[in-house]
């Protein structure tokens, strides 16, 4: 009974929120934001593939920078 409802409320949230129709977008070359870039099934490859270096980049580089700035924080403070 309880399983029941609960099972009922997940569905109504999924088609509130999931279960819209998803509209397609098709990319040009031109509207690729790297220049000299391609496409592959209309993602932008060049783009993406530096996406993937570039924010795990970016958030270690926030991780370590980070890190070290507590860690001067605290060696300054435990003097």
């Amino acid at each position: 009974m309880i399983k029941n409802k609960i099972n009922k409320w997940i569905l109504f949230l999924y088609f509130l929120t999931v279960g819209n129709y998803a509209h397609a977008r098709v990319i040009n070359v031109n509207s690729c934001p790297v220049p000299f870039d391609f496409t592959i099934a209309d993602f932008c490859v060049l783009s993406t593939i530096g996406m993937w270096i570039a924010i795990p980049l970016i958030i270690m580089v926030v991780y370590v920078g980070f890190a070290l700035f507590t860690g001067l924080i605290r060696s300054i403070f435990s003097r």
